[in-house]
């Protein structure tokens, strides 16, 4: 099945799971950070540029934090997948 499947390196597939997962994690980190920063460093400063942005910028990681939420369901989703696949290989076997 795991050839079936398309898969040729479990190990790979799996790699790339567990590389989604950090990146994910990395991204929500790193984002949470800028926002408590940006919060700090932008209440006392008022003007109309500085409004805009930290609005984008709250728009925008809303955006990051729903593919971080992806990337992390689709690296749950291939660690399922590869358990399948090589419960499969080794009853084949």
């Amino acid at each position: 099945m795991a050839q079936d499947a398309g898969v040729k390196d479990l190990g790979q597939l799996r790699q790339f799971g567990r590389n989604l997962n950090i990146a994910s994690g990395n991204l929500t980190q790193l984002f949470q950070q800028l926002t408590q920063q940006m919060h700090q460093v932008c209440d006392s400063w008022q003007d109309d540029q500085n409004r805009t942005f930290m609005g984008d910028f709250e728009q925008k990681k809303n955006e990051i934090d729903r593919i971080a939420q992806q990337m992390q369901q689709y690296s749950e989703f291939i660690n399922r997948s590869c358990d399948i696949l090589e419960q499969y290989k080794s009853h084949r076997l």
